[in-house]
């Protein structure tokens, strides 16, 4: 049931139906807390949607602090996803040193798409600005 829940909250927000989007992530996890798509997307969500009603700072970093606990601070999605989130709620220095944590693992890693965003909000968070997306950019 949490993966097919994860599944629907997927298919919303490519929809742009956020609001949706979130009650699913929120379900799944309700089901299984550990599920990383879904603490993934819900911190992604809160951390740096375009329209302010869907971000809560403070929320994203305990999903993406969880994510990256689960994860063991060894992947390079779940440190962008806590990067932003510390941007969001102000904490700068620490939004920058995760990125280039980050940065770092995705420079072995890959993909180039990720090495290349990183390195876009890792610029805006020395900067002290936020990362913000809207549906149609890439992560």
């Amino acid at each position: 049931m949490p993966e097919l829940t994860t599944t629907w909250g997927k298919i919303f927000a490519n929809q742009g139906q956020i609001k949706e989007s979130t009650l699913n992530y929120r379900n799944a996890l309700r089901f299984s807390p550990y599920i990383t798509e879904a603490l993934y997307n819900l911190a992604w969500i809160f951390a740096c949607h375009e329209d302010e009603k869907y971000r809560n700072g403070e929320e994203a970093v305990k999903l993406a602090e969880k994510l990256c606990g689960i994860t063991r601070y060894n992947q390079p999605l779940a440190l962008d996803a806590l990067a932003a989130a510390y941007a969001e709620t102000g904490k700068f220095d620490a939004a920058v040193l995760t990125a280039k944590k980050g940065l770092k693992l995705a420079l072995l890693s890959g993909p180039e798409e990720l090495v290349l965003g990183l390195k876009i909000r890792l610029n805006l968070y020395s900067a002290k600005q936020p990362y913000r997306h809207g549906l149609n950019q890439n992560r």
